[in-house]
């Protein structure tokens, strides 16, 4: 294969994954970056970066902040953007790997030392910055407020980026006409006047033959209500830096965040249209688009409905596996009490749609009157929703068509606008002929004329009868379709017999109480103790009685995000948190589909992201994600995995660099043998023992054992453990490699919870919730494994 055929398929893989731009670097353009922000520091060898964007629905930026930056309605949209983005991302990430190349796939957002560290001058600077990659591949250019500008979408486009060994040929530099012409209005429109008080001199950066120029802003008055939240109508200090910021955290606490005024109204000359009536700022302009101003477009008789387009909506919709849809015009959405222009100027019609999870998939823990689903379930259901909202946006901008994501709407609106639901009160919630269960519901206002449609898809009454022999390939074949790199069935019994022979040799009393922070996202930690008497190692049959099959479903996370974790010169963790957070996030997306299957087939399924509960969280920026040992019996049950002497799950393919999910059912499926050959800790020095910072792991062994298979951990001190990486209080755990001063050793003696709160309000207070987890042990495992 030609280099320029390999190029063009990874970028035409890029567009179908959802990205509206990619582009390629050349390595040798980071000349003058630092090596801590370069990619020959991430990866020696490095040829070159790929980045990926996808740009803002119009109408999150036109009518988001309109009345005040803090009230952001539909752009919430940003969120959802950087989920996709970094599943975009990833999924290239995964596929370079699986071609031979080498790759290190940076996180896209949010993931900060919030403090100059080594050769880096910059607070708030990533790991690799998104903007001077998109620069760099010849995406756009840098405009005065340090946004990367686009010929296409002006700063409306969130990036993220890799970096690979591949032999990618980089594009050409932007050289078209400037897209920054200093017309001033983020100068003007900011409300923390970043661009006049604190700046230094100009940022002054050359690639190749092209020099970027920007302003040197002060990133801490920058982020005062953008990232940290605070009152953009409150009295602002005139100097504002780390304890200005946490000085006012604790007096006044958080607003909310606030969208970015240099973003909003910033465009390109040429793309800029104005309209005062549509919106404060300017309309982007965009191919096919109704360029009038708004109060001729309101005039119009109304058009036919667009049936192309109706039909492609209509399939996007079923693509995100949702239950119901329903297309309403304006006049009818009207009568029953929701005007779609008090929300888009332009609006016509309204998409509303709804995902559907049956009981086995409800919150044992919600009310009787009013259900919810499980975690897992209620944080899968709800990114789809919002992936869907954001593709259809997609979808009919293209067109030509006004479109904005209705996230930020409340379903008392939506849901009697639809006409789904047949009945909905505050305790019961939305009830629809044909649904057991619950439902959660998602939204697009748009100007385009749609024919009116509405379909549901219920659980069918009877159940398909399909032989267990395939009805198991029937979900392998769908779970690696999703992206699954392994699948196996266990017996129930056998999972709990592993799960029952473990528990003897703990003390679940430590799995019973847990320190939480009620300080919020920034400021000094405000330590709770919470406690769960019931919290015991779990069996199948507990979370479903009559359970006949565990399915374990595993996916990898490319090597060297681990491999590469703290080594110098980047020092960067974030890279391999982003792998933790990005797999548990698509073992989610597999688990919960490959379930909704079982459901439609008959079959009652719970999707458990760590059945046996018997590992433990690790701090992320993405929020507690499960640790490594999450599954482990039902990987190794299964065929998967034997169990490390650590006690997580290593993998003959890809050792420790997978996460799995399983999912328990009534299912009649055939089960897999455990593996035969011998465990690879046999003939170990047991590094990962001597790599843990805390000494949580102690050379006695736990023997456990089940038909035929048996495997020995090492002694754990569960509470030990989760001083580092769940409460990320040892510098050598990752808080130090992101440039965060905590830095607490655990006593000798017992941890009580007194004692692990006390400590806990020590810890950093600015950066505390983005905190980036190496798990020494596990890269210790890795490195030896890849050694062999």
């Amino acid at each position: 294969m030609t280099d320029q055929l390999f190029t063009t398929q990874m970028k035409s893989l890029a567009v179908s994954l959802g990205a509206d731009l990619v582009g390629i670097a050349s390595a040798a353009r980071y000349a003058e970056a630092p090596i801590e922000m370069s990619p020959q520091g991430h990866l020696p060898g490095a040829t070159c970066v790929l980045v990926v964007a996808i740009h803002h629905p119009d109408a999150a930026i036109e009518i988001g902040g309109n009345e005040h930056p803090q009230k952001m309605g539909p752009y919430f949209v940003q969120g959802v953007m950087n989920t996709k983005i970094e599943c975009i991302s990833f999924q290239i990430a995964r596929k370079l790997e699986d071609l031979g190349h080498r790759v290190v796939a940076i996180p896209a957002t949010n993931v900060w030392r919030f403090r100059p560290y080594k050769n880096v001058e910059e607070s708030f600077a990533p790991d690799l910055s998104d903007i001077h990659a998109a620069a760099a591949a010849g995406l756009g250019e840098i405009g005065y407020n340090g946004l990367l500008l686009t010929p296409e979408y002006g700063p409306r486009q969130r990036f993220c980026c890799l970096v690979t060994d591949a032999p990618l040929i980089p594009d050409p530099l932007y050289d078209g006409e400037p897209l920054c012409d200093m017309c001033g209005e983020c100068i003007r429109h900011c409300p923390m006047d970043v661009f006049n008080k604190e700046t230094g001199p100009k940022h002054v950066i050359h690639m190749e033959w092209k020099e970027f120029s920007y302003c040197n802003k002060n990133k801490w008055r920058c982020s005062w209500a953008e990232h940290f939240g605070l009152d953009l109508d409150t009295e602002i200090p005139e100097q504002i830096g780390e304890q200005a910021i946490l000085e006012n955290l604790e007096i006044a606490g958080r607003r909310g965040g606030a969208m970015g005024s240099c973003l909003r109204y910033c465009l390109p000359a040429h793309l800029r249209l104005k309209d005062p009536d549509y919106t404060t700022t300017w309309r982007r302009r965009r191919p096919f688009m109704d360029e009038r101003p708004l109060a001729q477009q309101l005039n119009d008789v109304p058009t036919r409905p667009d049936r192309t387009v109706t039909l492609n909506v209509i399939k996007r919709l079923i693509e995100r596996e949702v239950d119901m849809l329903a297309i309403v015009d304006r006049q009818t959405a009207l009568q029953r009490g929701f005007d779609l222009r008090g929300e888009l100027p332009d609006g016509r019609t309204l998409i509303a749609f709804a995902h559907h999870y049956p009981p086995s998939m409800e919150d044992p823990a919600a009310t009787q009157l009013r259900s919810r689903p499980q975690p897992v379930v209620a944080q899968t259901v709800g990114e789809w929703s919002g992936f869907a909202q954001l593709e259809l946006c997609q979808y009919l901008e293209a067109r030509g068509y006004s479109a904005m994501p209705g996230g930020h709407l409340a379903d008392a609106k939506i849901i009697p606008a639809s006409g789904l639901a047949q009945d909905s009160s505050q305790n019961t919630g939305p009830v629809v002929e044909g649904f057991d269960g619950s439902l959660t519901f998602g939204c697009v206002l748009t100007s385009a004329p749609l024919r009116p449609a509405t379909h549901l898809f219920p659980i069918p009454d009877t159940v398909r009868s399909v032989p267990a022999s395939d009805l198991r390939l029937l979900l392998d074949a769908h779970a690696r379709k999703l992206g699954a790199d392994l699948f196996g069935v266990a017996a129930p019994g056998f999972v709990s017999a592993l799960a029952t022979d473990y528990r003897q040799h703990v003390n679940e009393a430590d799995m019973q109480w847990t320190v939480r922070d009620t300080g919020g996202y920034h400021g000094a930690v405000k330590p709770v103790i919470d406690r769960c008497e019931k919290r015991h190692i779990r069996t199948a049959d507990e979370l479903l009685p009559g359970a006949r099959a565990v399915l374990t479903i595993g996916y990898h996370f490319p090597f060297l995000n681990i491999l590469n974790a703290a080594e110098p010169p980047t020092d960067a963790v974030g890279p391999y948190s982003y792998a933790v957070y990005q797999a548990n996030r698509w073992l989610r997306y597999i688990g919960v589909s490959v379930a909704r299957m079982l459901v439609r087939l008959g079959c009652r399924a719970v999707v458990s992201q760590d059945l046996s509960d018997s590992g433990t969280l690790v701090a992320n920026p993405r929020g507690f994600q499960p640790d490594a040992l999450a599954n482990r019996f039902t990987a190794a049950a299964a065929g998967l995995a034997h169990i490390g002497i650590h006690g997580a799950p290593i993998t003959p393919q890809f050792g420790v660099t997978q996460r799995f999910i399983a999912i328990v059912t009534d299912a009649d499926l055939p089960t897999d043998k455990h593996l035969a050959t011998p465990a690879p800790c046999a003939d170990c020095d047991r590094a990962c023992l001597s790599a843990c910072p805390v000494k949580a792991l102690v050379d006695a062994t736990i023997p456990i054992s089940s038909d035929g298979f048996s495997a020995e951990l090492a002694g754990w001190d569960r509470v030990r453990c989760e001083w580092a990486k769940r409460y990320a209080m040892v510098g050598r755990e990752g808080p130090m490699w992101g440039g965060q001063t905590t830095d607490i050793m655990p006593p000798e003696t017992a941890i009580t919870p007194e004692l692990l709160a006390q400590a806990y309000r020590d810890k950093d207070p600015i950066q505390k919730h983005f905190t980036m987890i190496l798990e020494p042990c596990l890269k210790a495992c890795q490195l030896r494994l890849s050694a062999r």
